[in-house]
């Protein structure tokens, strides 16, 4: 299974999350997506790191699970249009849209009406959809694929408003609302890790049941 960092984050951010899931037998690979961490490259972008997460799921016959952090998790949801197929996703305080780098250019860097309008184009362009339709969750697209999705209440970088607009979108996924870790430190926090490994022995254990059900059928 696969694990993505957030935007400007690493591999290693993902640590105690993927030494958890190992522990319970699976094989956990963190990617450092281009231009972050150990990877080689100067420059990322929202296409670029979705094909990242592509290219290292390749190099496996099959994905058993993809768990993405922040814009990690977004766009492991974008990488599906490229190919990427997991037996199940875990996301950590995911943003619905690039909403939270808009709000960074307005709230810090002060720009313009006008500027983040364009900023907003040219991200979409990036992604591929039209700005409205990254707002009406298009990258969250459902499936039949199961869906953990885990959101901080008090999380001031990717507010709980974005968990909610997917599940709306992606009803029978499940939701988990945590309480003072933020939207950081989610990765490390023992209720969420937690939460993750269940997810995971649970979907692990449904797949070994449905096995076990189709050897009787065809004996």
């Amino acid at each position: 299974m696969i694990l993505c960092h957030g935007w400007e984050a690493k591999a290693a951010k993902m640590a105690t999350l993927a030494m958890a899931i190992a522990e319970q037998g699976f094989q956990a690979v963190a990617i450092d997506a281009t231009a972050h961490g150990h990877s080689e490259g100067k420059v990322c972008n929202f296409d670029i790191m979705a094909k990242d997460i592509c290219s290292l799921a390749s190099q496996f016959s099959e994905i058993f699970a993809i768990v993405g952090h922040s814009m990690g998790g977004m766009m492991t949801m974008r990488a599906r249009e490229f190919g990427l197929k997991a037996q199940c996703y875990a996301i950590l305080g995911a943003p619905s849209a690039p909403l939270p780098i808009i709000e960074i250019m307005k709230n810090m860097l002060k720009v313009s009406p006008e500027t983040a309008e364009l900023c907003q184009d040219k991200i979409a362009n990036q992604i591929g959809y039209s700005w409205q339709e990254l707002l009406q969750c298009k990258m969250y697209t459902p499936e039949d694929t199961p869906l953990l999705m885990i959101y901080d209440t008090e999380d001031d970088e990717v507010p709980v408003f974005h968990g909610e607009r997917i599940h709306k979108t992606w009803p029978a996924a499940e939701m988990i609302k945590i309480n003072g870790v933020g939207h950081r430190k989610i990765v490390w926090d023992a209720e969420v890790i937690e939460s993750v490994v269940e997810f995971l022995q649970m979907e692990k254990a449904k797949k070994v049941i449905v096995g076990a059900d189709l050897g009787k059928r065809v004996g």
